[in-house]
């Protein structure tokens, strides 16, 4: 299927609701409480594609098949046939026909952390992975939810789950970073308005990540469809609480000066579960005056899309 010919695919009336994050904003805990619901809601019309089924089977699938349309050598190659083979076994083992709501999340649709942290950008190549993605889908969503969040918390949020993930050769320090961001100047409106050209036909619900406390039974509702208050919660028994936090980065830095960045990496998690164990410092490696200006940044970009049609600014 080529991209045009996406656009043209059937509606048959049932309701595809898409969360698609972005990262760090409770996607998450967005995605347990979907997955711990997938068996409850089937009866009422409700079909939630689990989480994990869909990243290791699709996501990664249209990821690797982008990155290799980009000329990144990223995963096996795949041709083209296979890929369309790949995500159509996919969908095929969904039984999306049967229900009146078909609902998935995933927050890596326009990219991952390091996409947004390597090189200080909201996502390096957001419409080629969100094309790569919307293209495969079996029809065309109904309604997309996603949650923006300021830049310096969403920037320093997503360093700290970069360093989990990243190699040596691939680590730079957060003032690296720091000066990327501000030199390349972020824009959720600019990947807003790719997301609604990739998806021109579904109605794109945009939430605040810092009113989420108010507003997040409100976006449950919206992308399940039912009330929030009929999801069950899952159990948190035995559930890791440790998190990153300025003394656990401070503690890693040590490490790196005295050990090397290699070690520092090395010795993350273990630095995480035991110093990130108790409530730590909000990480907040701005100063003042860079934060008042990203402030200022994302506060214009939240009066342009409650202005713009293709968008609903909800909660606000």
């Amino acid at each position: 299927m080529t991209l045009d010919a996406a656009d043209n695919r059937a509606d048959d009336g049932l309701k595809f609701h898409l969360h698609l994050g972005f990262h760090k904003t409770a996607s998450t805990h967005i995605q347990r409480l979907l997955d711990h619901n997938h068996q409850r809601f089937r009866k009422d019309g409700i079909y939630i594609v689990p989480h994990k089924k869909l990243r290791n089977r699709y996501t990664r699938v249209t990821e690797t098949y982008a990155n290799q349309q980009i000329g990144m050598d990223f995963g096996e190659p795949m041709s083209d046939a296979e890929f369309a083979q790949m995500t159509q076994h996919f969908w095929d083992s969904i039984p999306h026909q049967k229900f009146e709501r078909l609902v998935l999340s995933e927050e890596n649709v326009a990219g991952h952390v390091g996409q947004c942290v390597f090189p200080g950008l909201l996502y390096r190549f957001p419409k080629h992975y969100m094309q790569y993605f919307a293209q495969a889908l079996p029809r065309n969503p109904t309604q997309i939810d996603v949650v923006i969040r300021r830049y310096d918390t969403f920037f320093a949020s997503c360093y700290l789950e970069y360093i989990s993930s990243t190699g040596a050769h691939r680590y730079i320090p957060v003032a690296e970073m720091m000066e990327k961001v501000m030199i390349n100047t972020p824009s959720w409106w600019d990947v807003l308005q790719l997301m609604a050209q990739v998806f021109g036909t579904a109605r794109i619900n945009v939430w605040l990540y810092e009113d989420l406390r108010k507003t997040m039974p409100d976006l449950l509702h919206s992308t399940v469809g039912v009330p929030a208050d009929r999801l069950e919660k899952p159990d948190e028994e035995g559930r890791s609480r440790a998190s990153p936090s300025k003394e656990v980065h401070d503690a890693f830095l040590q490490v790196v000066a005295n050990k090397g960045v290699e070690a520092g990496l090395m010795e993350w998690k273990q630095l995480k579960e035991t110093i990130g164990a108790t409530k730590g410092s909000a990480f907040e490696p701005w100063s003042d005056q860079d934060a008042a200006h990203l402030q200022r940044l994302y506060t214009q970009d939240i009066q342009q899309i409650a202005q713009d049609p293709r968008f609903n600014l909800m909660g606000v």
